[in-house]
């Protein structure tokens, strides 16, 4: 897991052209622990890549 959070923490995009609190909140919810939110963005991913 400790990998795992170090690729988010190098690997986080900086985007210029949204609100200027985008990145903030970005980082926010990538970063803090969140053990809902990660499990289905990982399964979000799975599922988008799963062959037919």
């Amino acid at each position: 897991m400790q990998r795992f959070e170090a690729y988010l923490k190098a690997n986080l995009p900086k985007v210029e052209t949204f609100h200027p609190h985008y990145n903030d909140a970005l980082a926010a919810m990538l970063l803090a622990g969140g053990k809902r939110f990660r499990p289905m963005l990982l399964l979000s991913v799975v599922e988008a890549y799963e062959p037919l």
